[in-house]
């Protein structure tokens, strides 16, 4: 399953399109220099996910599959679906969890009642 795709800030799931994250020029917003991350520490959902995503994909952060799925819990439990659907991969994968289907069917069926289409197409093949 693939996943990785950041949410330009301050737009919600409903608006226009995901950009994948293909260099650091796209997440320079989340301002990453910053030690106190300030917008996902407040609690920002769309914030969280991108800070994940950055741990997921090791852009402008190292590579951290544990912190990765912490920003992604931290915005699926707000009701992010593209965060749910990267929690469920995890969970699948056991990519910075403890491997566990049944998490991972949990939240794929979350993330599909939300509308991602990623996570409706996998549970075709789950």
């Amino acid at each position: 399953l693939w996943r990785g795709r950041l949410w330009p800030c301050g737009q919600s799931q409903g608006e226009t399109g995901l950009y994948e994250a293909e260099s650091q020029h796209q997440i320079r917003w989340l301002d990453l220099d910053r030690s106190d991350r300030t917008a996902a520490d407040q609690g920002m959902p769309d914030a969280q996910y991108n800070l994940a995503v950055c741990y997921d994909l090791g852009e402008a952060l190292p590579r951290d599959a544990t912190m990765s799925a912490k920003w992604y819990r931290k915005a699926a439990e707000q009701g992010f679906g593209m965060a749910q659907y990267n929690l469920a991969v995890a969970y699948c994968n056991g990519d910075g969890v403890d491997e566990d289907k049944k998490l991972a069917l949990e939240w794929m069926n979350k993330a599909a009642a939300q509308g991602v289409k990623e996570a409706k197409e996998a549970l075709e093949n789950f």
